[in-house]
């Protein structure tokens, strides 16, 4: 007995239709994709970590200054909770954190132009993370058949760079470090 064709079910795994070269594809982009998704770890923890610094600083600017506390930390942390954002969708491929990640950091180097002295670091940080950001590659794996060739190949993993681990471990460190400081 044959089913009937429901067009409202869910596809079956055989029903996604797979590109041709799906495996060669993402064979050449698999070290593209796990930067993406390790700047999109590195976004996310180094936005955790500013959220709990300025949280910490607007309380004591606050109170040394008389300034309302809820104006100070929400001016200062509309920019990290963005990145927590943008990051936690780049970990997930999503194309919309990815335009979002492009905005961003063009109007972070837009702030580090205007403050060039101090904010020279930060402005080739910044510009470097925009570069990869629109590499060919990059927008390859953000384009939107790219999730069909991930489902295709599921055989292949990408794994996080060196890079991103060792952010992550140094961020866990600095943390930690900062809640003995703060909080004992």
């Amino acid at each position: 007995m044959e089913e009937e064709f429901n067009p409202y079910a869910a596809p079956k795994a055989g029903d996604m239709p797979c590109p041709e070269g799906a495996a060669d594809i993402r064979k050449r982009h698999l070290r593209t994709e796990s930067s993406l998704k390790g700047l999109g770890v590195v976004m996310a923890v180094s936005g955790v970590m500013v959220v709990l610094a300025a949280a910490g600083q607007g309380v004591s600017i606050a109170e040394e200054f008389g300034v309302s506390q809820d104006w100070l930390t929400a001016r200062r942390l509309s920019v990290p909770v963005f990145a927590m954002g943008f990051g936690i969708g780049l970990w997930c491929l999503a194309r919309w954190a990815w335009c979002g990640a492009i905005v961003l950091y063009l109007a972070l180097g837009f702030q580090d132009i205007m403050d060039i002295p101090q904010g020279l670091f930060h402005l080739m940080v910044h510009t470097v993370i925009l570069c990869l950001l629109l590499l060919p590659k990059s927008r390859r794996v953000m384009a939107a058949d790219y999730p069909s060739i991930i489902l295709a190949t599921g055989e292949m993993r990408s794994a996080l760079p060196f890079w991103a681990k060792w952010f992550g471990g140094l961020a866990a460190f600095a943390a930690s470090a900062y809640a003995i400081v703060t909080f004992f």
